[in-house]
């Protein structure tokens, strides 16, 4: 098996996701669960080699973290192109851990028309993920258009009122573990603002992106902690979990990427157990404020 992640926006080179191998890291705890679980990790492994020894994938995955939607479908193209790649490169399973938008980063390109029909998730872990749905769906079409040419996919994306559909593909996926903090603000308010909803940015912190967001395009009225389309719900496990009470909500949504979730997450992902029968073997009561598995 090989598990793939995917960061969220403004986190481009987070030590989190590609280089926290050590003492309280989100991959110490990643790998330590799976080896708990099973003897063996598979994080960032291509037929037992690191993703950098292959040239075609270039390291692991990044996107340009931006805030607005458009950014996320080009990040999307790309992510489907990684995966092409990889299920060309191998026959094992593909599983894929994706934190805030880095979630909707993997629904965009699981439902893109060039993803291969070798492509298949057989597990997937959803951090934090500010989950959009409606029924109405407008396809977004780049043909013609550079896509990495940003300034004229913007143009074109605003001048025909293009909205993207955050709609799980249900025959691309195998299981989903979702997990969320009802305390994490970021998920489901600030989520929104990066998506061009009105809701305010507030903090020292974000006066820092704000020129970022100023042109936001508004997508979808609301985000959910849960995916609520019913055609999917057969695929999720969603576990809702608690932090110290003096983490504040911004600092919660780091703590969906600490060593302590990802320890979880990798017992979940090699045991094939429920994640109720997960908790049963793993301690999960309270996460500490200071776990962000950096």
């Amino acid at each position: 098996m090989t598990t793939i992640l995917v960061h969220g926006t403004l986190a481009t080179g987070a030590s989190w996701y590609q280089d926290s191998w050590e003492g309280n890291g989100f991959l110490a705890g990643l790998c330590g669960g799976m080896k708990e679980a099973s003897g063996w990790h598979d994080a960032w492994i291509v037929n037992g080699k690191p993703v950098g020894e292959y040239p075609d994938l270039g390291g692991v995955y990044e996107w340009n973290g931006l805030a607005e939607g458009i950014y996320r479908g080009i990040a999307a193209q790309q992510l489907a192109a990684y995966l092409n790649i990889v299920a060309g490169l191998t026959d094992e399973p593909i599983r894929i851990i994706a934190h805030s938008h880095g979630c909707n980063v993997v629904k965009l390109a699981i439902s893109l028309p060039e993803l291969s029909n070798n492509v298949f998730i057989n597990q997937a872990v959803f951090l934090a993920c500010p989950h959009f749905y409606e029924d109405k769906y407008v396809q977004e079409e780049l043909s013609g258009l550079d896509k990495f040419d940003i300034r004229k996919v913007h143009k074109a994306y605003k001048k025909k009122g293009y909205r993207f559909r955050y709609k799980i593909d249900t025959q691309r996926f195998g299981r989903i573990l979702n997990i969320y903090c009802n305390k994490d603000t970021v998920q489901v308010d600030l989520a929104q603002s990066l998506s061009g909803g009105q809701v305010p940015l507030t903090g020292s912190f974000w006066e820092n992106v704000k020129k970022q967001l100023t042109e936001g395009i508004h997508e979808l009225p609301m985000a959910s902690r849960w995916d609520l389309d019913e055609e999917a719900s057969h695929l999720y496990e969603n576990l809702e979990v608690q932090v110290e009470p003096k983490c504040s909500g911004t600092k919660t949504h780091s703590v969906m990427h600490g060593s302590t979730i990802g320890a979880m997450t990798g017992f979940w992902l090699n045991s094939n157990l429920h994640i109720q029968e997960v908790l049963n073997r793993i301690d999960l009561s309270v996460l500490p404020c200071h776990d962000t598995g950096d």
